[in-house]
């Protein structure tokens, strides 16, 4: 199921104090960046944003943040390099 232009205006209004906010349409979805990063996108209307340090630590309501990772392994490549502060 594509996302929905309706719910990415009201994402990027949510952000609309930040300046250099944009996204792309892709495939139906929406990638979105802050000053030219990658930092999540829209995926069948729910926003999904990568856990990088930064963004972990802002998290005011601390929001658990799910791996998208499909192996066990991959999952824990990711933590050790999150736990390494190389991610």
């Amino acid at each position: 199921m594509a996302s929905t232009k309706e719910y990415m205006d009201f994402v990027l209004e949510q952000m609309s104090a930040l300046d250099e906010v944009g996204f792309q349409a892709m495939m139906g979805e929406y990638i979105l960046y802050y000053r030219s990063r990658v930092f999540g996108g829209i995926y069948d209307d729910k926003l999904l944003v990568k856990p990088v340090p930064a963004a972990v630590k802002l998290n005011p309501r601390r929001i658990s943040f799910k791996l998208l990772y499909t192996s066990e392994a991959q999952n824990e490549a990711w933590r050790l390099k999150q736990n390494a502060g190389l991610e």
